[in-house]
């Protein structure tokens, strides 16, 4: 009788001391928030520009809600970054992307305050 040999990728019983853990909701929602933010970010810019300026109103007016969206979700992603259950670096990548997300509109903004 031959042995079944268990070849070279097969699976062993085992377990890992650094089990894969999954992203929290929260970070979730503050990539989510901050990618859709930065799109827009882009729409305005890019409609702003193809207007020749003259559609400051409607780039403000987005530029607010998001802004104060921003606000809140860089608040929330930075609060989730003393949860010990998830991975550190999805931790550090979810407060990243939302101070980014942040920096774009809030630099937008006090332009147009500075020009008037």
């Amino acid at each position: 009788m031959s042995k079944r040999r268990r070849g070279f990728f097969g699976r062993r019983k085992s377990f890992s001391v650094n089990a894969k853990r999954p992203i929290s909701t929260r970070s979730k929602v503050a990539y989510i928030t901050a990618l859709l933010s930065c799109v827009c970010f882009a729409a305005a810019t890019a409609y702003a520009v193809y207007t020749d300026g003259d559609s400051g109103k409607v780039a403000g007016g987005i530029g607010v809600v998001f802004l104060v969206v921003e606000i809140f979700a860089t608040i929330s992603a930075m609060t989730q970054v003393r949860n010990d259950i998830e991975p550190l670096p999805a931790r550090i990548f979810a407060v990243f992307v939302s101070v980014l997300a942040l920096a774009a509109w809030g630099g937008l903004y006090m332009v147009g305050m500075m020009r008037g």
